[in-house]
């Protein structure tokens, strides 16, 4: 994949982590070797840029039946007054491409690290109030959802390429490179998520929540990763996805971001008044505390590399859930 030479930003300083840097446009020239890489593996599953049909078409006659492997999605539960609930086995209905699953265990996720990207929109069409109105999105998210110190995190500007502007645990670094962000160029954001999901799937620890906030208008014109790819890798990398965009943006790009969002089990907001923003931060801090694990195991013949359909039902009165509606079932 041919990556084209970025634009440096006024006062940007070239970094380097762990031998490897991570300056605006340096992130995508090693970045693009993993990128044809896990898109050589992604080429029998996506066909289409529009549709999940071939990604959710049914299991050959004659396939070899595997032994059910144990599955774990995350879920919110929250009560009518938006306090965190807690849930039980029973309380919760599985269902994967409408066949009920055996909910094995169900427990609260406390206090466990975030890895993190943090997607900002610098195309052209984020000009002026737009962009501003991100950079303070942005600032709120790393001052009062990431825990310093604690939550490790990588901030990706995006417009016709993806560039590392910030990366590690200190949110100060984060809102000093938030500042500086500049408008300009086309936009390529499937490309940007899917480089973070396939960095993420291949560095991030095991046990800790995976997120990605993107701020953007949904809107994408320059990507060589489509649609269906760039969703397929963020449930590879088991993220959710918390979306803020635009209100009163096209339906397109507002379609798109909730397909992310709600795929994965995360949330979209749209603020249209600055005093909005806060909001929707408070909401996703919510969102974030009201974590839930669930495993459950589904038949063998389900292990096939595919997404499947996910239904989570809660039966307790009063309480509301959150779940992916999309998994991606690994090949043993």
């Amino acid at each position: 994949m041919k990556i084209p030479s970025p634009k440096p930003q006024p006062d940007y300083k070239v970094r380097r982590y762990l031998g490897i840097p991570v300056s605006r446009g340096a992130f995508l020239f090693s970045l693009s070797i993993q990128v044809l890489i896990v898109s050589c593996l992604l080429f029998v599953q996506v066909q289409s840029a529009e549709s999940q049909q071939a990604l959710l078409a049914p299991i050959p006659p004659g396939t070899t039946a595997v032994t059910a492997q144990p599955l774990t999605i995350f879920i919110t539960a929250r009560g009518q007054d938006g306090a965190p609930a807690d849930l039980s086995n029973a309380d919760i209905g599985i269902k994967a491409d409408g066949k009920p699953a055996n909910v094995i265990e169900v427990h609260r996720v406390v206090g466990i690290p975030m890895t993190y990207c943090l997607l900002i929109d610098t195309s052209s069409s984020q000009k002026g109030g737009r962009l501003r109105l991100e950079q303070d999105e942005a600032t709120q998210l790393v001052t009062q959802v990431v825990k310093a110190g604690r939550d490790r995190g990588t901030l990706v500007s995006f417009n016709e390429s993806a560039y590392v502007d910030a990366e590690g645990s200190n949110p100060r670094e984060f809102v000093s490179a938030i500042e500086k962000e500049q408008a300009m160029g086309g936009t390529a954001m499937f490309q940007a998520i899917f480089g973070c999901a396939s960095r993420m799937l291949k560095d991030a620890p095991d046990n800790n929540l995976r997120v990605m906030f993107i701020l953007s208008d949904g809107e994408d014109n320059l990507s060589r990763v489509n649609r269906d790819a760039a969703v397929t890798t963020v449930l590879k990398a088991g993220m959710r996805v918390y979306a803020i965009g635009q209100y009163g943006e096209s339906r397109l790009g507002l379609k798109t971001l909730t397909l992310f969002a709600e795929a994965t089990g995360g949330r979209t907001y749209f603020p249209s008044k600055q005093k909005d923003i806060g909001k929707a931060i408070t909401d996703i801090a919510d969102e974030l505390s009201s974590i839930l694990a669930v495993t459950f195991t589904v038949p063998g013949e389900m292990h096939d590399g595919r997404l499947h359909q996910l239904e989570a039902k809660c039966s307790k009165n009063g309480v509301s859930v959150t779940a992916p509606e999309l998994y991606y079932a690994p090949q043993p």
